[in-house]
């Protein structure tokens, strides 16, 4: 679940992002690095990577960002800024 939610191309994880992880043919012993190929640099993956576990902890934080700052030992103001440079938002329902 993780792989895929740090690999997904958005917030939400889609059957696109399954499939694209574990192959169309799943049964055929693929490993899931192919979802890396998508990356041309070790920056897009860092920033990728970055994204997904700040949107991970920050939903297990129900978004509470001085919680989750806090638990990332990281200043508040970092956060937010990181928040605002993956364009990252609270899901609506």
């Amino acid at each position: 679940m993780e792989r895929l939610l740090i690999l997904s191309a958005g917030p939400r994880i889609a059957v696109s992002d399954v499939e694209r992880l574990v192959g169309v043919h799943a049964g055929q012993g693929t490993t899931g690095l192919e979802a890396l190929e998508k990356f041309t640099t070790y920056e897009q993956f860092k920033q990728a990577a970055e994204r997904a576990f700040l949107l991970v902890k920050l939903r297990q934080f129900d978004w509470n960002v001085a919680e989750t700052a806090r638990a990332l030992d990281m200043p508040r103001s970092n956060l937010y800024k990181k928040i605002e440079r993956h364009g990252l938002a609270r899901e609506q329902g």
